[in-house]
């Protein structure tokens, strides 16, 4: 216990938590680096407030404690939902989903039911539009709200799986551009028109129901990988360990993206040294804050072979992705909560 709390003041110390609520609070976000206006500075310290709330949330026995910490995540849901990072924002709405896990524990189970729907619908809605930048994004909190929901552990690792893949060939992957056009269009059009789109967008969303409808906004250039298929080169990251590796696609080996913090994928080296630290080994090589005994998704599943021409190959099967979402959001998300309702946690025989 005194590691833990010894290691939670080491991180607080070095993100200067205080600095960082502060940063929610106020009006304009302003990058320490440039001095100029940047909304990523209030993303990222969302970000690393919710993981280190929600440590010392999971570390604590005391209710009371656990309310005071439940609370102060709910006002920093209130300050996501406002202003120009709104709820619906993929990235910042694994930030939803660590609230959703302190409801789990010491709220309600409705409440709890209720935070994880809304993070689903901000997947579909995400992946059914027509932007296809934000769909990596979409696919990491899918895969995790999937996870934590339980019975659907195969349909989480596809969606983990997907995170380099293009979803949807016709569809726009330039959010830059994207912005510059909304720019133009803004210009164009009435004060009224913007804000009777921005209503219908904001309740129906451009649906790729029917991808063949969709006219592309822009496209950037697509890596076609012999095994993995048609790769989005920006949905490259660095592994969040000690390593940092470089990881473009699954030829770099499978990677694990932690179910509990905001924003926590490592490599497979990485990952094993958490796993030795899980079972006493001194941890020394902290990037970004993984506590211990989180649990994890690896990628790709087994079998995976990539999407071309929105169509995904695990093993010898075939599988449209949005005939696959759409089962997904109409018939297995919703048994995997008819069986929630009716399962008995925490509950077993005494023999």
């Amino acid at each position: 216990m005194l590691l833990l709390l010894s290691r939670l003041c080491e991180y607080c110390s070095v993100y200067k938590i205080t600095n960082r609520k502060q940063t929610l609070r106020s009006d304009k976000h302003i990058d320490p680096a440039t001095g100029e206006e940047n909304d990523q500075t209030a993303t990222i310290a969302r970000l690393n407030l919710a993981d280190v709330l929600y440590e010392q949330f999971r570390s604590s026995t005391d209710p009371q404690r656990k309310i005071a910490l439940l609370n102060e995540m709910r006002q920093m849901q209130e300050t996501r939902t406002r202003g120009p990072l709104q709820g619906w924002d993929t990235y910042e709405s694994s930030t939803g989903v660590i609230h959703a896990l302190m409801v789990r524990k010491i709220g309600t189970a409705q409440e709890y039911r209720d935070l994880m729907e809304n993070a689903f619908e901000i997947c579909i809605t995400a992946l059914t539009d027509a932007d296809g930048w934000n769909d990596e994004s979409s696919l990491c909190l899918l895969a995790q709200v999937l996870a934590i929901v339980g019975g659907l552990d195969r349909e989480a690792q596809i969606a983990y799986s997907a995170r380099f893949s293009i979803l949807d060939p016709k569809v726009g992957q330039d959010s830059d551009s994207d912005e510059e056009s909304d720019e133009e269009s803004d210009e164009e059009e009435s004060d009224d028109d913007v804000d009777t789109k921005q209503d219908e967008n904001k309740n129906t969303g451009t649906k790729k129901d029917h991808p063949e409808e969709v006219t592309p906004l822009s496209r950037k250039p697509t890596l076609t990988n012999p095994k993995w298929g048609e790769i989005d080169p920006e949905n490259s990251f660095y592994c969040c360990g000690d390593e940092e590796t470089y990881i473009k696609d699954w030829s770099d080996g499978p990677t694990y993206m932690c179910i509990i913090c905001s924003d926590m994928e490592v490599c497979q080296k990485c990952f094993d040294r958490l796993q030795e630290y899980n079972h006493g080994t001194p941890w020394n090589f902290w990037k970004k804050y993984c506590s211990k005994n989180h649990k994890y998704i690896k990628g790709p599943i087994k079998g995976w072979r990539g999407v071309r021409d929105g169509v995904m190959a695990i093993g010898d099967e075939k599988i449209n992705f949005y005939d696959w979402l759409m089962e997904l959001k109409h018939q297995k998300w919703k048994k995997a909560w008819d069986e929630f309702w009716i399962r008995e946690e925490g509950i077993q025989d005494v023999l």
